[in-house]
């Protein structure tokens, strides 16, 4: 009799451990991502709500562009390219421009912190 119980619950035990070691999307580990992307979509995110000048907007994209370039993320080094261009731009050009680098950022893997 104690012999059954034991082979019981070795699946049993078994199936929890495999239970135990699912994860769900929330809990997920981040995506990995080159340490460009990482740095181009840092710098960007920590200073582009404060270049509120032309100047300001290229001396930021200046120092975005050199990471971005070297991103094996896809559409990151496209969507820098659009930042150059309306860096001089008007305000809006330039919002939709900074909206979509943030979104190619996240869409490599990126996450603010």
């Amino acid at each position: 009799m104690r012999r059954c119980r034991i082979i019981a619950a070795v699946p049993t035990a078994a199936l929890l451990a495999l239970t135990a070691c699912t994860t769900n999307s929330d809990n997920a580990a981040p995506l990995n991502i080159d340490d460009a992307t990482r740095i181009a979509c840092d710098t960007f995110s920590s200073s582009h709500k404060g270049a509120h000048t032309p100047q300001a907007r290229t001396e930021l994209v200046n120092k975005v562009k050199v990471w971005a370039r070297q991103s094996i993320a896809n559409g990151l080094p496209a969507a820098a390219v659009v930042l150059v261009r309306d860096a001089d731009g008007s305000a809006r050009a330039w919002r939709q421009a900074a909206g979509d680098f943030i979104h190619a950022c996240t869409q490599a893997g990126w996450k603010a912190t």
